[in-house]
């Protein structure tokens, strides 16, 4: 039971954390803000473990390391933060209006005073569940500032940008899965652990925000699958390896930490059982391949197309399977849930939010790991044996999603003008929401049922096709090396994020 975190903590022990400005194989300057998140989930996850209180102590200081590059409400009127360059005490706001607002609350990730989506969406997570587990309030004080900054400079209530430069107040106009996920997971945190309630207007935002990135024709399809990352020319090389292959994944735990914090109306909330059962079934069905080296399914990072000429092993895609197969258990049915188990689920979706946030190849493979295994035990808890037969409804196929009605696409009149994703025609996200909710979805036709067993035994085959890739890895003395960087395979918008 303590080896996964005894070689955390092991791997704490041997990393300077102050100066993580390196490339661990995936990402860049990011992974401070998502090894904190692994340590907390690892502390979350063997609370019995003899470094349970290590990890912690682990966390807080990549977090107190980070918040060396927060700008306060001082250093947003000073105009500076020690390391950065100087930049723009207030910017005008995504929203429009004569007023400018202050730039409290950015975090720069690389320098320059820029920020991007998935550092501070993974900033605001770490925050709050430090403050959870710790109870200072600064911790949730700044994330509350962060929180407040996106709002204003990286999202139009539809879309979390990629990136804002506040030294010279532009926006990054382009839009990845990820930097919308981690700042779903953030609201879902921070407002968790938030003594006061939500208020009306926060949990509208909220609602707008979610059905809006669910039904975004950006990267949504009109077969309801999530389309970045896709496979769109059958000839070319696929065996692809780029980090934003799990960027999707990260979208669908943000949407479901939502579901599971109760924030989500009842139109959204039926939208994302919908939305996530659909990638369920795209992965299961279109995504999985076999290499002949690997004697388990492998996943691609398409979810769209077969994956016909994947033939090595893809980390970002089996990433991606293994948190969505984790965040479809949450969906399928369970027994009436008491107290306790409600806790349980709330605990273990906080482990499964810090999981892919650390996007190194140095914690991928422990952390999957700390999944499958996890998952596996806590799964039993939600399927009694003898419900084992019982399919679980992931019902809605790609024929079925209400998508197809395209022309009721996302529309939202207080949008700064270019800065939405391009609509179809008028009616607001929320309002398609429940107009498309409210189709017909008779018939079995075409469904996938899925029996809860099966879905524990896809975890398991994640998990046992990483660990026979590690062992080749050590036998070969391979170092992970040829994963290579760059922007997903016809992405049309925008520039590489510069990982």
């Amino acid at each position: 039971m303590d080896d996964i975190p005894a070689a955390l903590y092991a791997f704490a022990q041997t990393t300077d954390f102050t100066n993580l400005q390196v490339s661990f194989g995936i990402v860049t300057f990011i992974v401070r803000r998502r090894l904190g998140l692994a340590y907390l989930s690892a502390h979350l996850a063997y609370s019995q473990a003899s470094q349970e209180s290590d990890l912690v102590t682990e966390a807080v200081s990549l977090w107190t390391t980070a918040s060396s590059s927060f700008v306060t409400a001082a250093d947003a009127s000073a105009g500076s933060v020690a390391g950065t360059g100087n930049f723009n005490s207030t910017c005008p706001p995504l929203t429009g209006g004569s007023s400018r607002v202050s730039v409290a609350g950015a975090l720069t990730w690389a320098g320059p005073p820029s920020v991007n989506g998935e550092t501070i969406g993974s900033w605001i997570i770490l925050s709050s569940r430090l403050y959870h587990l710790e109870g200072d309030q600064t911790y949730l004080d700044r994330a509350a500032t962060s929180i407040a900054f996106v709002k204003a400079f990286l999202s139009n209530g539809t879309m979390i940008f990629d990136g804002y430069d506040y030294g010279t107040c532009a926006l990054t106009q382009t839009s990845h899965t990820d930097s919308s996920g981690f700042f779903l997971q953030g609201l879902s945190a921070y407002y968790a652990y938030r003594s006061e309630p939500p208020t009306t207007e926060e949990l509208d935002y909220v609602n707008e925000l979610a059905a809006s990135l669910i039904l975004t024709p950006h990267w949504t399809d009109t077969n309801g699958i999530n389309k970045e990352n896709a496979i769109t020319n059958s000839t070319q090389n696929i065996s692809y390896k780029n980090p934003g292959g799990a960027r999707k994944s990260i979208l669908v735990e943000g949407l479901y930490q939502c579901f599971l914090t109760g924030l989500l109306n009842d139109t959204v909330k039926n939208l994302t059982e919908q939305y996530i059962s659909v990638q369920y079934n795209a992965v299961r069905e279109l995504a999985n391949y076999t290499v002949p080296t690997i004697n388990q399914p492998i996943y691609g990072p398409s979810w769209e197309k077969p994956a016909l000429n994947l033939t090595d092993f893809n980390l970002p895609g089996q990433i991606a399977a293994s948190q969505l197969f984790v965040t479809a258990l949450g969906v399928g049915p369970s027994p009436a849930s008491s107290d306790s188990s409600m806790r349980s689920r709330v605990r273990t979706g906080a482990v499964a939010g810090g999981v892919v946030g650390a996007l190194t190849v140095v914690v991928v493979a422990i952390l999957v790991g700390l999944y499958c295994r996890r998952r596996k035990r806590r799964a039993r808890g939600y399927v009694s044996e003898n419900d084992e037969s019982r399919a679980d409804p992931f019902y809605a196929t790609n024929e079925q999603y209400p998508l197809s009605e395209r022309d009721r696409s996302l529309s939202k009149h207080r949008h700064t003008p270019g800065l939405r994703p391009t609509p179809a025609s008028g009616e607001g996200s929320v309002s398609s929401a429940r107009a498309l909710i409210g189709q017909d979805q008779g018939g079995d036709e075409g469904m996938v049922p899925v029996d809860a067993s099966a879905l524990q035994r896809l975890l398991l085959s994640v998990g046992g096709a990483l660990s026979d890739l590690q062992r080749r890895r050590s036998r070969n003395g391979g170092d992970g090396s040829s994963i290579t960087e760059g922007p997903p395979p016809d992405y049309e918008e925008g520039a590489s994020r510069g990982h």
